[in-house]
């Protein structure tokens, strides 16, 4: 027999208490369990332990769980190998403008900054600490990790376990730090979250930056500098064409990055980064030649105007000589044996030639400490 309306109104009304019973329950029980973790009690996985402890009520605590397992088993199985940690802020801003006739004119401008950190992965992968403030961890771990260049890590709810860590804004300069790499814990709420090759997250605002993490592991490292240095554009100014940013530098700093950390240099960038060395040696070697050739040049000139100088500027003469003379031995050119071509068409070689002078303005040489 079918049901009246007013059974089957009743009955809507009798599942909903139900419910509403069970979902008590549910939370009772979830807080009572984040309660006896908290005083040491242990599911027998520190994943799962600290997924319990950090996931608000209702959340799905199991998927949080599966996907800091999937990081930490590639990161165990990368130890050793490098981990990068892309933190991008991204700023756009409204600019004001005349054109003629006078016209007020507005364009958006986008401006992007980095924070990089790069280290080695040690095991355990992650470290975690159940101490920290999970909720107050959620909604400002990327902004603190942004805030906290050149300053040490600060302390974070999930931590990669790494040694040698640098940090950088540019791939270029950068500067050691201690502590792991603190990892923005709404990476893992996303449920649809794709850890495979690289764990991404984005945040949106209605006003103020986006910022958007990027968390790059072993072989990833490298294909991801070298992908971004493949991407550089070459632009054209006149005559004249060069990459923005740098490439070179960009090449020099990554390489000098990672010999910071200890860690080999791909042979892709290993080349690069050798012929690279050698063109900045011969630069530097030109100045230097350069500087050379005209303090010797003004040695010279110094010397013979105080030839056929009265006794006034003769005087002169010799304490622009004795300031030179003083030049070149604070380039360490009373030691260099290079044979070079002065202004005036003669070869000199620059130690006798230094010494000789010395000698006779009684400008002290320094004396070299015995081995």
């Amino acid at each position: 027999m079918a049901k009246t309306l007013d059974e089957l109104l009743n009955g809507i009304d009798e599942a909903k208490e139900k419910e509403r019973v069970l979902s008590e329950q549910r939370v009772k029980d979830f807080k009572e369990a984040q309660e006896r973790i908290k005083k040491g009690e242990s599911t027998g996985n520190i994943i799962t332990d600290f997924s319990i402890n950090y996931s608000c009520i209702g959340a799905d605590y199991k998927k949080i769980s599966e996907n800091l397992n999937k990081l930490n088993k590639k990161l165990e199985e990368n130890a050793g190998r490098e981990v990068l940690f892309d933190l991008s802020k991204t700023e756009k801003k409204i600019e004001q403008g005349f054109s003629r006739p006078i016209v007020s004119t507005e364009r958006e401008v986008k401006s992007e900054s980095h924070i990089y950190r790069l280290g080695i992965i040690q095991e355990p992968g992650l470290l975690f600490d159940f101490t920290i403030d999970h909720i107050k961890d959620i909604s400002s771990s990327a902004l603190d990790t942004y805030s906290m260049l050149p300053r040490e890590c600060s302390k974070s709810a999930v931590m990669i376990n790494v040694k040698n860590q640098i940090v950088s804004t540019d791939l270029k300069e950068w500067n050691k730090i201690k502590g792991g790499i603190s990892v923005p814990l709404d990476l893992f709420v996303v449920s649809e979250l794709n850890l495979e090759p690289i764990h991404k997250l984005s945040r949106f605002f209605l006003i103020g930056p986006t910022f958007e993490t990027n968390l790059y592991i072993g072989d990833e490292v490298h294909d991801r500098i070298i992908s971004y240095i493949d991407s550089l554009k070459v632009e054209r100014v006149g005559f004249r064409e060069f990459f923005t940013p740098n490439k070179k530098e960009i090449i020099f700093g990554y390489v000098k990055g990672l010999e910071m950390i200890g860690s080999k240099i791909p042979e892709t960038l290993r080349k690069e980064y050798n012929q690279i060395l050698e063109k900045k040696q011969e630069r530097e070697n030109q100045q230097l030649d350069a500087r050379k050739r005209n303090l010797i040049s003004r040695l010279e000139g110094a010397v013979l105007n105080s030839k056929t100088s009265n006794i006034a500027n003769k005087m002169d003469e010799e304490g622009i000589i004795k300031k030179t003379l003083k030049e070149a031995i604070s380039m360490g050119l009373y030691n260099d044996d290079s044979v070079i071509k002065s202004e005036s068409g003669l070869k000199v070689n620059v130690r006798e030639y230094v010494r000789e002078l010395c000698e006779k303005y009684r400008i002290e040489i320094p004396v070299e400490k015995a081995s």
